[in-house]
């Protein structure tokens, strides 16, 4: 199809009208997802979402046919007609992807959420009656995968959205899984505070918790978080292949990991670490938000009270986000492990309220191209406590099955500044395919407890 330039989010909503006779009619607004791409992919977008249904059908085609006059009228190298309403056609999905990436990304409100759900049945009403499924066999190779660029390490401007975050997140798993790890800083700068979270668990023992929800925004080139409990530094010491992080913080032990779920106190425990992600295998960019995961082996140690563990060659993942982050919003299931083949598995499932899951990660196996997942399946069964006591993955493409065993747990309770609360029973686990093979690392659950009243 000809190509130029695409607004992104063309609908009347983002039109501003004047009078018919004036200098400037009409004024396009938001510009934010602006790029390059199909010259046809504005027109189904608008056409299909800024019109009901019924008027839809009754112009599309009046109306596709003045674009495309329009599109010769201004020079474009246009096809015919019906090359270009092939190309409209398949343009249909864009609307469907981008009330489900908006979603995910955007502060909730009543009036959204009427607009997404609108949004959401015209362009799948469009696409069904356009018969746009079976063109997708034919729509060519798939896109590449984004890549992420070293500038992405550093810190980013924010947004203004009150929850507007930037996180980064480090993780650990001992081969043998007698020891698992894993440190967050995650800034809300609207909210003048950072959350440092650090927990060490090990079966059998107590998991140790450095928790802090109202920690100073970090400092510096190396993110330095400094109070009275803890001190902490994240250095990247080489973009996209080193990352240093040392801690020195007085910890909760918890006998009971799952009192972290429900306010219980635990008792004072020094905890230090000094340790080095260092990248083992290709950084994965989403495409739907910003946000990259990197597949890393870890070296270090840490010391838990009087005792110092020694960390070699064992497996992590580390990931880096920004945007809004509400967590509130929607449940998930996060998973990032290593099998004992080499192979580095990273799997996500968004439970977005009264739509389907959406399924994101990748499969990158010793000498092999990195896989994009097109679908995630993921169950689980929470306890009483509210601990996850046994789950399951399912990996798409390649039907890859996992049994999930939760081994021990570093869980948070999470509370909005508008008080709902989601448990986070965290763990560090191991992990059995289908096929044979085994492995560890780490799965989270974010689940969102109900209101009361």
């Amino acid at each position: 199809s000809p190509q130029g330039l695409v607004h992104g989010d063309y609908r009347l909503d983002n039109l501003l009208f004047t009078h018919p006779d004036s200098a400037r009619p009409v004024t396009v607004v938001d510009w934010q997802t602006v790029g390059w791409g199909s010259a046809i992919a504005d027109a189904a977008y608008f056409i299909g979402g800024s019109l009901p249904v019924a008027q839809r059908r009754s112009h599309e085609r009046e109306l596709f046919d003045g674009y495309h006059d329009a599109l010769r009228q201004y020079g474009a190298a246009a096809p015919d007609a019906e090359q270009c309403w092939h190309e409209y056609r398949l343009q249909c999905f864009g609307g469907v992807l981008m009330v489900l990436i908006a979603a995910v990304v955007v502060q909730r409100t009543e009036r959204g959420d009427d607009m997404f759900m609108a949004m959401l049945a015209r362009h799948c009403q469009q696409a069904l009656e356009l018969e746009s499924e079976a063109l997708l066999a034919k729509a060519g190779p798939d896109v590449a995968i984004p890549r992420t660029c070293g500038e992405d390490e550093r810190g980013h401007e924010p947004g203004e959205e009150l929850l507007w975050n930037e996180s980064w997140y480090f993780d650990v798993v001992a081969p043998d899984a007698s020891l698992g790890a894993y440190v967050r800083l995650g800034h809300y700068p609207n909210l003048g505070v950072s959350w440092y979270t650090a927990l060490v668990c090990r079966p059998g023992e107590p998991t140790l918790a450095v928790i802090d929800f109202a920690a100073p925004p970090p400092a510096g080139e190396e993110l330095e978080v400094r109070t009275p409990l803890l001190h902490a530094s994240h250095r990247c010491a080489v973009p996209l292949r080193l990352f240093d992080i040392a801690l020195a913080a007085t910890a909760q032990s918890h006998a009971d990991a799952a009192a972290l779920l429900h306010g219980g106190a635990g008792d004072a425990t020094p905890l230090e670490l000094a340790l080095r992600w260092e990248t083992d295998g290709d950084p994965f960019t989403y495409r739907m938000t910003t946000r990259y995961e990197i597949p890393c082996l870890v070296n270090g140690w840490i010391r838990a009270g009087e005792q110092r563990l020694e960390l070699s060659g064992a497996p992590g993942q580390r990931d880096h986000s920004w945007g809004l982050r509400d967590w509130w919003s929607m449940d998930w299931v996060w998973s990032a492990a290593r099998l004992q083949d080499g192979t580095r598995l990273h799997a996500v499932q968004l439970r977005l309220p009264n739509l389907p899951p959406l399924g994101v990660g990748y499969v990158q196996a010793p000498g092999r191209e990195l896989l994009e997942l097109q679908a995630v399946g993921a169950s689980e069964r929470v306890d009483e406590a509210g601990l996850v006591a046994e789950a399951e993955l399912a990996l798409q493409p390649g039907d890859l099955r996992l049994q999930v065993q939760p081994l021990a747990f570093g869980p948070l309770r999470l509370v909005a500044p508008d008080g709902r609360v989601s448990h986070f029973p965290r763990a560090m686990c191991r992990v059995r395919c289908a096929d044979g093979r085994a492995g560890v690392g780490w799965v989270e659950w974010n689940l969102n407890q109900p209101t009361a009243g």
